[in-house]
Parts: structure tokens; C-alpha cells; sequence
């Protein structure tokens, strides 16, 4: 980091590339250093820097992650979304690679359920429908240029001040965003794979969202109003044939908003196991056993690779 920083003369500040003032590091992956910084060409705007410490790694690894820095800074160049943080630059200096974006302020979605369970609640029905109708545009777009986010959890999702969900990206060792490969619209062409190349990125929102639902706090019944019931089946869905094709889908499954003087909507049940492993299997609805009461949507979210609260 100290090849890196150049400390201004007569002060204790920190610049990176002659403008960016360091205020606090972000975290760290490897070589790569995440910073909150000051633009002080914009005003002192705030900033996030992506910093790729070229001499920390073996020539190697140098090339490797440096070459997915350039492709990272030409994709996320091409977005252009409200929701997603701006690409801003990105600068080479000392051999050493940084790619600049907007900060976001506000909490991931896991600090807030983290708060939440502090506080013994959880995130209701209402409010994750909400979060699913605000976000599903963005998949949308992505969708509509040919990306798949592969990495959507709560951790990547930050509730912006203004309460819309933004989805951060991640310029790091790991591609978390990525070009779909090409084939036949709608399918991944990967490893002849006939799962829709969406698939990831949908099923990877109903864990998200039926983990704010349950907390991962282990086997326990909620009664869902539907549509989101069905949703959030259809997303996790084990058979690929049964979830949905792209995120319209799944904004038109959930209806229009309902207002407040239309009938109460159909309720299931849905119980939800602890995190794991492997996909969770979703049957069909069955009548209440007592023969009155809603229906029971049993759906199991056992040992699913994307919980990580």
C-alpha cells in the first residue's frame, strides 16, 4: 500500500493518482484493496476505488488479474442505470491498476436483517415484494444487454437513502459480473447446459428474498399472501422448466401493486428449513389438513449455496 499512497506535502492526507484523498479502507481480497475516497477534481465527492497492488502478486497472477480488471472497467463502462453504481475511470499508476465508481451510501440488505434480528423482527411480506418489484428492473436491463450478475445475495445489495436497493458490483479476483455467453435466446450455451442462462441470477434473488423473510433462523411456517408464494416457488424451482424465463416474467407474475380496497388475496403457507447444501425442493400446494384455512406451500431452503448471512 505504501508504493501506492503518495502523502501530500505539509498534510497527513493520503492521495491515490494525485486526486482521490483515501478516507478509510473498504476491505480486502488478495492483492486487491477497496477504499472510501474524496474526489477532489469533483468537488469532494465521495467515491469508491478498486486497487490492484500489480507488485504484491507473482507475473502470473499479475496478468491474469489485471486482464479482468480491463474487461471489468469495459463492461461496467456500458451500464447506465440508476441502480447500479457509475463507472467512472480507470488509471494505471506504478504498474499498479485502480478502477474508480460511485459509492453508495446506505446498508446492505444483510446489515439490515442483521439489525432486524437484533431487534427480534424480520423483513414482512410487503417489504420484500416491494424489494423484488424495485430490483427486477435492473435485472431487466442487465437481461436486455446480455449480463448475468451471478453474485446477487443481500450482501450486494445496498438500500440507497432514498430506500431504492442498488446493486453494487465487484471489480475484484472473482467475476460477479459477467457477459452471458452466446447461444439461442435465453439459454447459457454453457456445457450444454439447457438451464436458462437467467436462471442463476432469478434463483439467486428468491433465496435472497426468502432469507429476509426467515432470518436463517431455522424451520418455521410463513404465511405468504399470493402472488409471492407462487413467486418465490417458481424462482427456486429444482426443474429448470418450471422457473421463470427473464425477470418480466417474473414482474408480470406479480401483478400490478394492490390497492388497498381490493379483497384480500389467496394465502399459503410456506415453511422454510435451515440454510445447506443443495437446492430446495418446492411441492405444490395442498389443502389445509383441517380442511379449512389456506393451503400449504411446503418449500425447503435446506442447504442452498447462496444463503450466507
Amino acid at each position: 500500500m505504501d508504493r501506492l499512497l503518495n502523502s501530500s506535502s505539509g498534510s497527513d492526507a493520503v492521495f491515490l493518482a494525485g486526486r482521490y484523498r483515501v478516507l478509510q479502507t473498504l476491505g480486502e481480497v488478495g492483492a486487491i484493496t477497496t477504499y472510501l475516497a474524496e474526489d477532489s477534481n469533483r468537488f469532494q465527492e465521495r467515491c469508491k476505488l478498486w486497487v490492484f497492488e500489480a507488485r504484491l502478486s507473482d507475473p502470473l497472477t499479475a496478468e491474469a488479474v489485471g486482464d479482468h480488471f480491463h474487461q471489468a472497467a469495459a463492461l461496467l463502462y456500458q451500464l447506465h442505470h440508476p441502480q447500479i453504481p457509475r463507472f467512472r475511470e480507470l488509471l494505471q499508476q506504478h504498474g499498479d491498476l485502480i478502477l474508480v465508481q460511485d459509492y453508495v451510501e446506505g446498508l446492505t440488505y444483510q446489515d439490515l436483517l442483521h439489525q432486524r434480528r437484533s431487534q427480534g423482527r424480520l423483513f414482512s411480506a410487503l417489504e420484500v415484494t416491494q424489494l423484488l418489484r424495485q430490483l427486477l428492473p435492473v435485472l431487466q436491463y442487465l437481461q436486455g444487454l446480455g449480463i448475468v450478475h451471478r453474485e446477487i445475495t443481500a450482501h450486494h445489495l445496498i438500500q440507497r437513502q432514498d430506500g431504492l436497493p442498488v446493486l453494487v458490483t465487484f471489480a475484484g479476483e472473482k467475476t460477479l459480473l459477467t457477459r452471458a455467453h452466446q447461444g439461442q435466446s435465453g439459454w447459457s450455451g454453457e456445457r450444454g447446459d439447457p438451464e436458462p442462462r437467467w436462471g442463476e441470477d432469478l434463483t439467486s434473488l428468491g433465496v435472497t428474498a426468502l432469507g429476509l423473510l426467515t432470518g436463517e433462523m431455522g424451520p418455521q411456517p410463513l404465511v405468504l399472501e399470493e402472488p409471492l408464494s407462487s413467486v418465490l416457488s417458481r424462482l427456486m424451482a429444482p426443474a429448470g422448466g418450471d422457473r421463470f424465463a427473464n425477470a418480466a416474467a417474473v414482474l408480470a407474475a406479480l401483478g400490478p401493486r394492490a390497492e388497498a380496497a381490493e379483497p384480500a388475496p389467496a394465502m399459503a403457507t410456506l415453511v422454510a428449513a435451515p440454510a445447506g447444501q443443495t437446492p430446495p425442493p418446492v411441492f405444490p400446494p395442498v389443502p389445509h389438513p383441517s380442511g379449512q384455512g389456506p393451503p400449504v406451500l411446503t418449500l425447503l431452503a435446506a442447504d442452498w449455496p447462496c444463503w450466507d448471512y
